[in-house]
């Protein structure tokens, strides 16, 4: 039984605790040590841990109060780590350096609005790495003839590319599909 805090549907929580899916986020970053990690809604700091234990320098981006809360007790003695509270659609991109990257398993209803902010933003990641509906992966992966128009808009400014499947049976609580890595440079 996971020891996982009751996720909250309302703000798509969905909590991956497998260790190879968390390590295989962070390794289609191709992560230096002298980079700098935006994550998007660390949730419980599955991912946020396995992204410290790289040595990489980390802002987490946490939404929903509790967890926020949460964070900065658990982390409140690393210098690692900053932990912001807000909402990605407000967030000033421009506060991060210019060679920052994102890892994120971001919730499914804002999909959209992060492909749209990632298009429109100036101070673009070098690399994104998103966990999103499959669906979506092969959606914005997509080629001339089946494209949509988020793929078109991401295509435009990144280079898209499939990482792996994570299994909704993988999460707490399991959503009803498939989740996959989508790797963005």
């Amino acid at each position: 039984m996971s020891q996982m805090p009751l996720a909250k549907k309302q703000l798509g929580q969905h909590w991956l605790e497998d260790s190879d899916s968390l390590r295989a986020l962070v390794e289609a970053a191709n992560i230096k040590n002298d980079d700098t990690v935006f994550e998007i809604g660390p949730g419980t700091g599955t991912l946020t841990q396995e992204l410290l234990n790289t040595g990489v320098k980390t802002v987490a981006l946490e939404f929903d109060e509790q967890r926020f809360a949460d964070l900065k007790i658990k982390y409140k003695d690393s210098r690692q780590i900053k932990i912001i509270r807000g909402d990605i659609r407000e967030f000033d991109f421009s506060s991060l350096p210019g060679d920052y990257k994102i890892v994120a398993n971001i919730p499914y209803y804002l999909t959209a609005n992060l492909f749209r902010i990632l298009t429109l933003i100036t101070n673009k990641p070098t690399t994104a790495v998103l966990l999103v509906q499959k669906e979506v992966a092969q959606r914005v992966c997509a080629t001339p003839g089946k494209l949509s128009k988020v793929a078109v808009f991401t295509q435009l400014f990144y280079e898209p590319c499939f990482g792996k499947v994570i299994p909704a049976n993988l999460f707490t609580p399991p959503p009803k599909v498939d989740s996959q890595i989508l790797v963005l440079q």
